[in-house]
């Protein structure tokens, strides 16, 4: 999955304008504010902490919304492992193990079973039912 941090440029803005408007006022050139401001360590700091802070807050919005989204396919992975534990226990219910009993595609399974019971345990009236 492929994200992209974006930050918000209104912030950045917004911080560099602040510290532009404070600096206007001692400088007379464009240039020398640009020089002034880069290198003036308290403003690249309070610029480096701008960007840091702005990355970090978007970067656990992502993580947070991530963690989410594991936390609901983990509770929706134990629902359906409930469903189908109860699907193959339903299933059971209704089956028959015979051992013994030799396979045969041909024939009848109904009518086999019936011949074996009633000649094995002896058991004349058997219905069989679907």
């Amino acid at each position: 999955m492929k994200n992209k941090v974006q930050l918000d440029r209104n912030k950045f803005r917004d911080v560099i304008e602040e510290e532009l408007r404070k600096r206007r006022s001692k400088l007379q050139s464009a240039e020398e504010l640009q020089e002034e401001c880069f290198n003036d360590a308290t403003f690249m700091t309070s610029f480096a902490n701008t960007i840091a802070n702005l990355v970090t807050s978007k970067l656990t919005e992502q993580i947070n919304a991530l963690k989410d989204k594991i936390s609901d396919l983990e509770i929706e992975k134990e629902n359906l492992s409930k469903k189908v534990d109860e699907l193959e226990q339903g299933s059971k219910i209704n089956q028959l193990r015979l051992y013994g009993l030799p396979e045969s595609s041909t024939e009848d399974l109904k009518t086999k079973v019936q011949q074996v019971i009633q000649t094995n345990v002896q058991v004349q009236d058997i219905s069989m039912e679907d």
